[in-house]
């Protein structure tokens, strides 16, 4: 069983602008729509779309957090959902037009250590060994930057596989539990270590930094020009991306994640995980909404 934890989920509003974004003024939508976000949630419905047995495991609040909780009960066999009592859970607007995106992020209810080691015990009653927990996206600033490592080390006994997909010190402090994969970008790998990346080539020596200081495995994304692995055999994989026009840019790195997890936990096959991992990402970022089986499948012929 694959288990995906979004401790802060979002509801997405997505709008299409009929001109570039002008601040001080009224900008007109063309086109707009919503979806259900938070990285979690985005790995966890590529997943769902590909046939695997997932529970989503996430933190909810208000209106928006009933909305989430809709979704979680339509298309998800089972989830938890841990339902606060105030605030409501955030927004994220998306602003698009010819010239590129603007995003904006809500900040989602005010979350406790107290309500952290709620949805630990959940998680502590929920998972067996074997299983793989998907750890990923922002937390709340009340939670600080260890609130990953304390999970981790809550469930160290458990023997589960955890990946972790968040930024610097919150994934960082992860590392010394072993997480099964950890997927940074081009640009957040050489945030990682005070460095411009600029090539793959140049990356790859602070991938071998990454695993020295714990990960088992680490894909490196590299937006249009594919993504690289590191594995934790050692060897290192690299794959071109299919072609493709970019259409929407959110959760096209969380589906990386569900592509490489999906495969990984059948085969253990580094080159197949890399592989699919590139064409979930890929056909999401094609997509309006997030990949469908079809459409992974179909560019998963084309990566070579």
């Amino acid at each position: 069983m694959i288990y995906t934890l979004t401790i802060n989920p979002s509801v997405d509003l997505v709008m299409d602008l009929k001109a570039p974004l002008t601040l001080g003024v009224i900008n007109r939508s063309g086109h707009e729509e919503y979806n259900i976000g938070g990285k979690g949630i985005n790995v966890a419905t590529v997943l769902n779309n590909l046939g695997e047995d997932v529970t989503p495991v996430t933190i909810l609040a208000g209106f928006t957090g009933r909305e989430i909780e809709s979704y979680l009960k339509e298309n998800f066999k089972q989830y938890r959902a841990l339902y606060l009592e105030e605030g409501f859970t955030r927004f994220t607007l998306n602003l698009r037009n010819e010239t590129g995106e603007t995003g904006v992020n809500g900040n989602g209810p005010l979350l406790t250590p107290e309500i952290l080691d709620k949805v630990i015990e959940i998680l502590k009653n929920e998972m067996q060994e074997g299983d793989f927990l998907c750890v990923s996206g922002s937390v709340p600033s009340s939670l600080g930057e260890h609130a990953y490592e304390k999970i981790m080390e809550a469930l160290k006994d458990k023997k589960v596989d955890i990946a972790i997909d968040a930024s610097k010190n919150l994934m960082l402090n992860t590392l010394k539990y072993h997480p099964v994969v950890i997927k940074p970008n081009l640009e957040e790998l050489g945030e990682y270590f005070g460095v411009e990346l600029k090539s793959k080539e140049e990356g790859i020596p602070y991938l071998h930094k990454m695993q020295e200081m714990g990960a088992r495995n680490i894909i490196c994304s590299l937006g249009g020009d594919g993504a690289m692995l590191l594995g934790e055999n050692g060897q290192m994989y690299f794959s071109d991306a299919p072609k493709g026009k970019l259409v929407n840019s959110v959760g096209a790195g969380d589906s990386m994640v569900a592509g490489f997890l999906f495969e990984y936990a059948r085969s253990h096959d580094y080159e197949k995980a890399l592989k699919m991992g590139i064409a979930c990402g890929s056909a999401s970022a094609f997509s309006l909404r997030l990949a469908t089986a079809e459409q992974i499948y179909d560019l998963l012929k084309q990566i070579q």
